[in-house]
């Protein structure tokens, strides 16, 4: 049950999270003003900021990696399994095809009048072939999207890192600067848990 009621209201229990974590990062920013006026700590914010991100886009890069290296097995095996059927209607030169090739050809003979039979049989691993490459294509687009957030927030906190003695001598600015800087973060690390959570498979809908 409560699988099922996070799963319906996602969007909203991920609103309310963001609000959360901004008014926590809004008080402890006015009740904790000695905190930012301390030398070490924009070095150590913003260089942590920059280290973990980094990592992060590269575990998630070899994440992604992995998925689609799957997902271009998965379209060999489609491929090769209706390469004889696929032969019946464009000859030999279908065992050549590459599985982009092979879903072309099969869209084409489920479009054509032509019927020397197995159709039936194209439709069903075109379908499957469509399935995999839309997987595919929507891994690496989700990974592009996260990689440029990421790195914009990487790029923030070396700047802040670089300035760091300014922001230092001017509190409210460097202060709301690295505030902003943190409460990004925490955006983009809900984002990554939807990434390895999309990428992998895995679904929050459990049917009780």
């Amino acid at each position: 049950y409560y699988y099922n009621f996070i799963s319906q209201h996602k969007e909203k229990i991920k609103g309310i999270f963001y609000v959360v974590i901004l008014l926590i990062i809004v008080l402890s920013f006015y009740f904790s003003k000695e905190i930012f006026t301390e030398n070490s700590l924009y070095f150590y914010a913003f260089s942590t900021i920059v280290q973990g991100f980094v990592a992060l886009v590269a575990f998630l890069g070899a994440v992604v990696v992995f998925k689609m290296q799957l997902e271009d097995q998965a379209m060999e095996k489609l491929s090769n399994s209706v390469e004889a059927q696929v032969d019946h209607y464009q000859g030999p030169n279908a065992r050549t095809y590459t599985p982009t090739q092979m879903m072309v050809a099969c869209e084409e003979i489920i479009k054509s009048n032509e019927d020397k039979g197995h159709k039936d049989y194209i439709k069903k691993i075109y379908q499957k072939m469509q399935e995999t490459s839309s997987s595919r294509n929507e891994a690496r687009r989700m990974m592009v999207d996260f990689a440029v957030v990421a790195f914009f927030n990487t790029g923030l906190a070396l700047v802040g890192l670089l300035f760091a003695p300014i922001l230092i001598k001017y509190f409210y600015i460097g202060g709301v600067f690295l505030l902003v800087n943190i409460f990004i973060s925490f955006y983009i690390l809900i984002q990554a848990l939807e990434l390895v959570k999309k990428t992998m498979g895995y679904d929050f809908k459990i049917n009780l």
